[in-house]
Protein backbone atom coordinates (compact mmCIF):
# COMPACT_ATOMS: atom_id res chain seq x y z
CA UNK A 1 0.00 0.00 0.00
CA UNK A 2 1.36 3.23 -0.85
CA UNK A 3 -0.93 4.95 1.63
CA UNK A 4 -4.60 6.51 1.80
CA UNK A 5 -6.78 8.16 -0.35
CA UNK A 6 -9.84 10.44 1.14
CA UNK A 7 -12.35 10.69 -2.16
CA UNK A 8 -13.88 14.27 -1.84
CA UNK A 9 -15.86 14.05 -5.08
CA UNK A 10 -16.75 10.68 -6.68
CA UNK A 11 -16.60 9.91 -10.12
CA UNK A 12 -19.86 9.73 -11.73
CA UNK A 13 -20.08 6.03 -13.01
CA UNK A 14 -17.51 4.53 -10.07
CA UNK A 15 -18.55 2.72 -7.40
CA UNK A 16 -16.99 5.01 -4.59
CA UNK A 17 -18.53 6.72 -1.88
CA UNK A 18 -18.06 10.33 -0.98
CA UNK A 19 -15.54 10.52 2.08
CA UNK A 20 -14.50 7.46 1.59
CA UNK A 21 -10.96 6.26 2.64
CA UNK A 22 -9.19 3.73 0.71
CA UNK A 23 -5.88 2.04 0.64
CA UNK A 24 -3.67 3.14 -2.72
CA UNK A 25 -2.93 0.20 -4.56
CA UNK A 26 -0.68 1.89 -7.46
CA UNK A 27 -0.10 5.50 -9.26
CA UNK A 28 -0.29 6.64 -12.65
CA UNK A 29 1.59 10.01 -12.85
CA UNK A 30 1.48 9.62 -16.87
CA UNK A 31 -2.71 10.01 -16.19
CA UNK A 32 -2.64 11.62 -12.73
CA UNK A 33 -4.55 8.54 -10.94
CA UNK A 34 -4.36 6.40 -8.41
CA UNK A 35 -5.56 2.80 -8.60
CA UNK A 36 -7.51 2.05 -5.21
CA UNK A 37 -8.47 -0.95 -3.85
CA UNK A 38 -12.13 -1.58 -2.88
CA UNK A 39 -11.44 -5.32 -1.62
CA UNK A 40 -12.48 -8.41 -2.63
CA UNK A 41 -9.80 -7.95 -5.30
CA UNK A 42 -11.76 -5.40 -7.20
CA UNK A 43 -10.09 -1.61 -8.02
CA UNK A 44 -11.05 1.66 -9.17
CA UNK A 45 -8.89 4.26 -10.98
CA UNK A 46 -9.70 7.83 -9.90
CA UNK A 47 -8.38 10.97 -10.76
CA UNK A 48 -5.66 12.64 -8.14
CA UNK A 49 -7.60 16.00 -7.68
CA UNK A 50 -10.89 14.12 -6.20
CA UNK A 51 -9.67 13.32 -2.95
CA UNK A 52 -6.13 13.98 -0.57
CA UNK A 53 -3.38 11.70 -0.07
CA UNK A 54 -2.55 10.42 3.37
CA UNK A 55 0.28 8.25 4.43
CA UNK A 56 -1.69 6.76 7.68
CA UNK A 57 -5.30 5.82 7.45
CA UNK A 58 -5.55 8.04 10.72
CA UNK A 59 -4.65 10.99 9.35
CA UNK A 60 -7.31 10.80 6.62
CA UNK A 61 -9.98 10.22 9.11
CA UNK A 62 -9.19 12.82 11.47
CA UNK A 63 -8.74 15.62 8.04
CA UNK A 64 -12.32 13.80 7.03
CA UNK A 65 -13.63 15.60 10.24
CA UNK A 66 -12.83 19.33 8.80
CA UNK A 67 -14.30 18.21 5.84
CA UNK A 68 -17.61 16.67 6.86
CA UNK A 69 -20.06 20.25 6.72
CA UNK A 70 -18.89 20.40 3.18
CA UNK A 71 -19.34 16.85 1.98
CA UNK A 72 -22.20 17.11 -0.17
CA UNK A 73 -21.23 20.98 -1.23
CA UNK A 74 -21.17 21.78 -4.35
CA UNK A 75 -21.02 25.12 -6.52
CA UNK A 76 -21.72 26.76 -10.07
CA UNK A 77 -19.98 29.86 -11.21
CA UNK A 78 -22.80 32.24 -11.87
CA UNK A 79 -20.38 34.33 -14.47
CA UNK A 80 -16.32 34.18 -15.22
CA UNK A 81 -15.21 34.02 -11.69
CA UNK A 82 -11.58 34.33 -10.73
CA UNK A 83 -9.94 31.82 -8.62
CA UNK A 84 -7.36 32.87 -6.17
CA UNK A 85 -4.52 31.34 -4.88
CA UNK A 86 -5.14 32.43 -1.49
CA UNK A 87 -8.12 33.56 0.63
CA UNK A 88 -7.45 37.23 -0.28
CA UNK A 89 -7.95 39.80 -3.17
CA UNK A 90 -4.46 40.54 -2.95
CA UNK A 91 -3.62 36.82 -4.21
CA UNK A 92 -2.90 35.92 -7.67
CA UNK A 93 -5.29 34.53 -9.85
CA UNK A 94 -4.51 30.74 -10.60
CA UNK A 95 -7.42 29.90 -12.86
CA UNK A 96 -10.83 31.73 -14.02
CA UNK A 97 -14.14 29.59 -13.71
CA UNK A 98 -16.28 29.61 -16.63
CA UNK A 99 -19.81 30.68 -16.55
CA UNK A 100 -21.87 27.26 -15.16
CA UNK A 101 -18.21 25.72 -14.38
CA UNK A 102 -19.73 23.40 -11.44
CA UNK A 103 -16.92 23.13 -8.23
CA UNK A 104 -16.41 20.95 -5.23
CA UNK A 105 -16.68 23.58 -2.20
CA UNK A 106 -14.50 21.64 0.50
CA UNK A 107 -13.66 24.79 3.11
CA UNK A 108 -14.63 28.39 3.76
CA UNK A 109 -13.66 31.12 5.98
CA UNK A 110 -14.50 31.64 9.70
CA UNK A 111 -15.67 34.92 9.03
CA UNK A 112 -17.24 37.06 6.76
CA UNK A 113 -14.95 40.08 4.59
CA UNK A 114 -15.26 43.09 3.23
CA UNK A 115 -13.90 43.79 -0.12
CA UNK A 116 -14.26 47.18 -1.41
CA UNK A 117 -16.59 49.49 -0.01
CA UNK A 118 -19.97 47.25 -0.95
CA UNK A 119 -18.77 43.77 -0.93
CA UNK A 120 -19.16 41.49 1.61
CA UNK A 121 -18.91 37.80 2.34
CA UNK A 122 -16.58 34.23 2.38
CA UNK A 123 -13.80 33.07 0.71
CA UNK A 124 -14.76 29.12 -0.30
CA UNK A 125 -12.06 26.64 -0.72
CA UNK A 126 -12.83 24.91 -3.76
CA UNK A 127 -11.69 22.18 -6.31
CA UNK A 128 -12.39 22.71 -10.03
CA UNK A 129 -13.73 20.42 -12.25
CA UNK A 130 -10.15 20.07 -14.29
CA UNK A 131 -7.88 19.86 -10.76
CA UNK A 132 -7.63 23.57 -9.62
CA UNK A 133 -7.50 23.83 -6.11
CA UNK A 134 -7.81 27.23 -4.72
CA UNK A 135 -10.28 29.89 -3.12
CA UNK A 136 -12.87 31.62 -4.78
CA UNK A 137 -15.27 34.63 -2.90
CA UNK A 138 -18.44 34.07 -2.84
CA UNK A 139 -20.42 36.62 -5.12
CA UNK A 140 -20.28 34.84 -7.90
CA UNK A 141 -21.03 31.55 -7.10
CA UNK A 142 -24.69 29.34 -6.72
CA UNK A 143 -24.29 26.77 -4.17
CA UNK A 144 -26.05 23.79 -3.91
CA UNK A 145 -25.96 20.12 -2.14
CA UNK A 146 -25.34 16.76 -4.18
CA UNK A 147 -25.65 13.91 -2.30
CA UNK A 148 -25.42 11.71 -5.42
CA UNK A 149 -29.12 11.58 -6.25
CA UNK A 150 -29.31 14.20 -9.41
CA UNK A 151 -32.25 15.72 -7.74
CA UNK A 152 -31.35 19.02 -7.27
CA UNK A 153 -28.22 22.17 -8.44
CA UNK A 154 -27.69 23.50 -11.68
CA UNK A 155 -27.97 19.59 -13.56
CA UNK A 156 -31.96 20.07 -12.97
CA UNK A 157 -31.62 23.98 -13.76
CA UNK A 158 -29.69 23.28 -16.98
CA UNK A 159 -31.76 20.15 -17.95
CA UNK A 160 -35.00 23.06 -17.84
CA UNK A 161 -33.03 25.52 -19.76
CA UNK A 162 -31.56 22.70 -22.72
CA UNK A 163 -35.18 21.30 -22.98
CA UNK A 164 -37.06 24.51 -23.37
CA UNK A 165 -33.85 26.26 -25.59
CA UNK A 166 -34.20 22.69 -27.73
CA UNK A 167 -38.14 23.26 -27.59
CA UNK A 168 -38.53 26.67 -29.10
CA UNK A 169 -37.69 27.14 -32.56
CA UNK A 170 -34.57 29.51 -33.50
CA UNK A 171 -34.45 32.21 -36.74
CA UNK A 172 -31.56 34.56 -37.06
CA UNK A 173 -32.87 37.98 -36.06
CA UNK A 174 -32.95 39.14 -39.96
CA UNK A 175 -35.13 35.85 -40.63
CA UNK A 176 -37.76 37.40 -37.75
CA UNK A 177 -38.03 41.21 -39.06
CA UNK A 178 -38.79 39.42 -42.50
CA UNK A 179 -41.24 37.23 -41.55
CA UNK A 180 -42.90 40.22 -39.34
CA UNK A 181 -42.89 42.83 -42.22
Amino acid sequence: KMGYFLVVWPEEGVEIENSSILPIKSESNLRGTYILSLGNKKYAEIDKFRGFYFKKEEEAAAFRETLEPFRNSYAYAKKKTPVREEASELSSRIYILRESQIIKVIGRGEEKVKIGETLEGYWYRIITDDGVTGYCFDRNLAFFEDDGSEKQGPKTEKKQYLDKFFAETWYPEAYKETAES
